[in-house]
């Protein structure tokens, strides 16, 4: 049969998960009665500030607020003056230096956690953060740095009144009228299903999860689907493997002739990345593709590693790159999840016509690589947490080649490397400079010869088919890895390879780079591994929303990734954007690209309807997968 139940079980399951998320971002009516003065009435933001703590200590009614409707009909995104978090429904307006605040820096600001005129942060010390983004001549600050600005605080919002609310209740009383149906569920009894498709990543003791799932791409539905949900719910990632099934037209397609020849029709330059310098570099298509497919190693040099990250930068793959972005989709697995148009759960497609919408990709990385970790300049994606799920599919690899000179010349390479490291972190030592809590740059120690056992049996057997080398970390394991990094940044370098000297945030400043000696070295002090694993050719991995990872080429290799939003990740996406809003205003981070809560009011919306019209002819819903 058809897979009808797909598109019922957005609107059961994912109602019943975001309710609850829905209740947290606030918009629930609860009948307490108050006295409020008239909104017209001008006052400062001081005082305002005291009815807004009234507003959401005492959770009034809506419909007890006076609340100005604004048009959202233009496609334009609204952003928080203050954190650059997107606007989506409520919020509140100065009348004055007309800035817009979201609901949260409201509160913060009700509890005097936002501090007025304060520069950037450029240490991993809290953020004491402006109200406004830019000076204004009429605002004055007190004694504790408080903005004043005699102006009247509006509330508005996108939606009618009580839209939200109206639609939660008729939500959950659609919930309710259909909760006797039997579901189908992903439950323990899909742990070993599929034990042999299992494949091992990682080696901590007494833990259930060192093994990844990895299906073959043709295993048929829908216990293949029951099966990566049950992993997915947990936050565990997942390998797709053969998705190209060897296909004649799909390996020519991804083919660098063919990849050169069809960039070229629009480009004839590239700004590339230099791994070593970190710094762009124009070059023509054909250089490029030339050392990508045959000549970045010189004898006697450093190898010449160039990457293109999120191309195209400004376009779309789609009107790019046509013909790639067809295929590429063709082979995506779980089109429910993936699917960047169509996919019954994948809350990114479900914001409406006219709405600007989030970047969600495709994006192609084409990187040059060595199986050799040299330790400075190798071809990496370094350390970072996505906003929101994500799959990535390696299309292509090309095997380099190293000749007996090459080896010798990075074998030469990495004493050299370690002896500068260690010469330049002795130079930031004897200077003093410290990061904002008082830890100096710690020394760099020399760790023990063994390399990391997952990843050094993992490289003894790199063929033509491996393109990359995965690490991605639990999200229970973040605060430790956090604290190893705050510890030891001034053993890590970034821009033109000179050690870290300030950190504002270990993971989302994408600065740190974990080699096999660091890994190890985490895994003594701190008890904790990433899953460890290569990407073959053809391989498609899943990573969940707010599971921190890094890539190293093993060989040339074009990956192409997408974006999506899963209702098993959605809270994961909203903590992702609340973490990002306390990021400095000059983070590249900060912005809120994602418009998660948006998506989630939308799809709410497009899952009641659904249920509305989701009956079978016999008058009985059919059966629908739940992600508990």
């Amino acid at each position: 049969m058809a897979y009808d139940y797909f598109d019922l079980y957005l609107p059961c399951a994912f109602i019943s998960t975001v309710i609850s998320l829905i209740n947290l971002i606030s918009y629930r009516r609860v009948k307490t009665k108050t006295n409020r003065k008239d909104a017209s009435d001008k006052k400062s933001c001081t005082s305002k500030q005291q009815d807004w703590r009234h507003l959401l200590v005492n959770r009034l009614s809506l419909s007890e607020l006076s609340i100005a409707k604004l048009d959202d009909s233009d496609g334009e995104r609204s952003y928080c003056d203050n954190c650059k978090t997107s606007i989506f429904a409520l919020h509140k307006h100065c009348q004055t230096c007309k800035s817009d605040f979201c609901l949260a820096c409201c509160r913060d600001f009700c509890d005097a956690q936002l501090r007025g005129g304060a520069d950037p942060i450029e240490s991993h010390v809290t953020a004491k953060f402006g109200v406004h983004k830019r000076p204004r001549s009429n605002w004055d600050v007190d004694s504790d740095d408080i903005v004043f600005c005699e102006g009247v605080l509006e509330l508005r919002s996108f939606y009618p009144p009580n839209h939200i609310t109206d639609l939660l209740d008729e939500a959950e009383k659609l919930v309710d009228k259909h909760k006797h149906h039997k579901p189908m569920i992903a439950d323990e009894t899909y742990k070993n299903l599929h034990s042999c498709l299992n494949r091992k990543a990682a080696s901590r003791e007494g833990s259930n999860d060192n093994n990844i799932y990895c299906p073959e791409a043709k295993i048929a539905y829908p216990e293949v689907l029951l099966q990566f949900q049950w992993h997915w719910r947990k936050g565990e990632p997942v390998i797709v493997r053969n998705l190209l099934g060897g296909g004649t037209f799909s390996s020519l397609l991804w083919e660098s002739s063919h990849m050169s020849h069809a960039i070229s029709q629009k480009h004839e330059t590239v700004k590339a990345i230099n791994c070593l310098s970190l710094c762009e570099e124009e070059v023509t298509i054909n250089q490029f593709f030339t050392e990508y497919a045959n000549d970045c190693m010189h004898s006697s040099k450093q190898p010449h590693m160039l990457k293109l990250k999120d191309w195209p930068p400004s376009e779309s793959f789609k009107e790019c790159l046509p013909i790639h972005f067809k295929n590429f989709v063709s082979y995506l697995p779980y089109k429910e999840y993936t699917h960047p148009v169509s996919g019954s759960l994948n809350l990114a497609v479900k914001l409406p016509d006219g709405c600007l919408k989030p970047d969600m990709g495709p994006k192609a990385y084409i990187a040059y690589g060595v199986a050799k970790e040299i330790g400075r300049g190798d071809s990496v994606t370094k350390l970072h947490c996505d906003m929101s799920d994500a799959v990535n599919v390696l299309t292509h690899v090309a095997k380099v080649k190293l000749g007996s000179e090459n080896v010798t010349a990075i074998e030469k390479l990495m004493p050299k490397n370690l002896e500068q490291d260690k010469r330049e972190l002795h130079d930031i030592h004897q200077d003093g400079e410290a990061n904002d809590d008082g830890t100096s740059g710690s020394k760099l120690k020399e760790v023990e010869k063994g390399t990391v056992e997952q990843g050094d049996s993992l490289l003894d057997a790199v063929d033509s088919l491996d393109g990359a080398l995965w690490d991605i970390f639990r999200r229970k394991d973040v605060p430790i890895l956090e604290g190893y990094l705050y510890k030891h940044f001034g053993e890590f370098s970034h821009f033109d390879c000179h050690p870290l000297t300030k950190v504002t945030h270990p993971i989302h400043d994408q600065t740190f780079y974990l080699t096999m000696e660091h890994k190890k070295k985490l895994k003594q002090e701190c008890g904790i591994e990433p899953w460890t694993f290569t990407q073959k050719l053809g391989d498609a991995v899943f990573i969940p929303a707010g599971c921190p990872h890094q890539v190293r080429n093993l060989n040339s290799c074009t990956k192409v990734a997408l974006d999506f939003v899963s209702p098993e990740n959605v809270g994961e996406c909203i903590r992702l954007t609340e973490e990002f809003r306390k990021l400095p205003k000059n983070h590249g981070s900060n912005e809120d690209k994602l418009q998660v809560k948006k998506m989630i009011i939308h799809a709410v919306d497009d899952a009641v309807k659904k249920l509305k019209n989701s009956t079978c002819a016999s008058g009985k819903q059919e059966a629908i997968i739940l992600p508990n």
